[in-house]
């Protein structure tokens, strides 16, 4: 009996140990799953901590952190804030927030910290105004057009170079005009937006309808009463009206008058005055007499004027002066009606004629928008695009 007995009570212990082992199982599933369970509140309230920060959601970003009620981690009383908000108190897990109390959780205090006030939004970079900036520009501008106009001309005097043709002298000349010009632009305003800077991205198809409308009484007075230069070769007459007109508009409107009006926001007056000198000194060699030279200079600077007025007017179109003053030099030389660029006076009425229903169209052209050259640009632009460095 008490063999059996004993037996008895091993199996008792043997169930105890059982007991003891499923406690033990028990306490495992438990504890881990309830520490688990913690873990994931306290994730939860850091995603709802960050949604508090970035301003999405208020009320869901305090749910985030009251994981279960109770605030696990992050300190906060259960069903309640201290900023006066009211909701329900949830039990653990499943209640929603009230959210019949509309006003804004403003001025929250850190829950941890006890740091002040409103949560830190994320505000664009700030930029700061650099006074120097557009003076540097506007120098390094003017210093490359002056390099690649004059620049040429200084070689010359010392360095003799041999062309073999006339197009390969026709090539240098104007890669001198092209090259520093591009990487200068390139580098101060981005070589993906060279083209749009210098007015050449798009608008080739409007800009030669309007010169081709716009010249043709020119064009077919000139063939009326001129006479077609028997001596003139194909490459001086593409460098007197493609190329001459091509790249004259590009240094001077595009580059020079452009980038001083267009990005530095110099006033139309002084932008286009500037090269408008230049360009007219650029002429004068066609005078013989002082009178003669003092009308060139007046009537190409204030073409210069005139050109780059219908640049910006057509919308930066660069494209509209270059083949206007293509289509225009092409009358004039190809017909041989005067020996300068002054003219006599039948030229010049159709010239004006020209240039009177340029300005029609371009007033017409504009009448809904308005002009963009008024007493706001003249002297000074007012715009702050450009002056600005992040």
């Amino acid at each position: 009996m008490s063999d059996v007995g004993c037996r008895m009570w091993n199996v008792g212990c043997g169930m105890s140990d059982v007991e003891c082992g499923m406690a033990d199982v028990g306490c495992r599933v438990e504890f881990g799953g309830g520490c688990r369970m913690w873990n994931v509140g306290w994730r939860m309230g850091n995603v709802g901590w960050w949604f508090w920060i970035l301003d999405f959601g208020f009320w869901f970003g305090w749910c985030g952190m009251g994981w279960g009620g109770s605030g696990v981690g992050l300190g906060l009383p259960e069903g309640r804030l201290d900023t006066g908000s009211r909701f329900r108190p949830r039990s653990r897990g499943t209640a929603p927030l009230d959210t019949s109390d509309s006003r804004p959780p403003a001025l929250h205090r850190h829950p941890l910290s006890g740091l002040s006030d409103t949560p830190p939004l994320h505000s664009a970079p700030k930029h700061t105004y650099n006074k120097k900036q557009p003076t540097i520009n506007s120098a390094i501008i003017i210093l490359t057009f002056l390099i690649a106009y004059y620049g040429r001309k200084v070689v010359s005097d010392y360095i003799e170079i041999p062309f073999t043709s006339d197009y390969q002298r026709i090539a240098y000349y104007y890669l001198w005009w092209l090259l520093p010009t591009a990487l200068v632009a390139g580098q101060l305003y981005g070589y993906l937006r060279l083209m749009a800077n210098l007015g050449l991205q798009k608008g080739l198809l409007r800009g030669l309808l309007f010169a081709a409308i716009a010249v043709s009484p020119m064009m077919i007075s000139s063939a009326i009463v001129g006479r077609i230069d028997e001596e003139l070769s194909v490459a001086q007459l593409l460098k007197t009206t493609l190329f001459a007109g091509l790249m004259e508009e590009y240094l001077f409107r595009g580059f020079l008058f452009g980038l001083l009006f267009r990005k530095i926001k110099w006033g139309f007056i002084p932008a286009s005055l500037l090269g408008a000198v230049i360009f007219g000194m650029g002429h004068l060699y066609h005078g013989n007499t002082l009178a003669e030279t003092l009308g060139i200079f007046l009537i190409t600077a204030m073409g210069a004027v005139w050109f780059a007025w219908l640049y910006i007017e057509w919308n930066n179109n660069l494209w509209v002066p270059v083949f206007l003053h293509i289509l225009m030099n092409l009358s004039w030389t190809l017909f041989d009606i005067s020996d300068t660029a002054l003219g006599g006076w039948y030229a010049n009425l159709f010239r004006i004629l020209t240039i009177a229903l340029t300005v029609i169209i371009t007033i017409k052209y504009q009448q809904k928008s308005g002009l963009k050259i008024n007493r706001t640009n003249l002297l000074k632009e007012y715009l702050t695009e450009g002056f600005f460095l992040s």
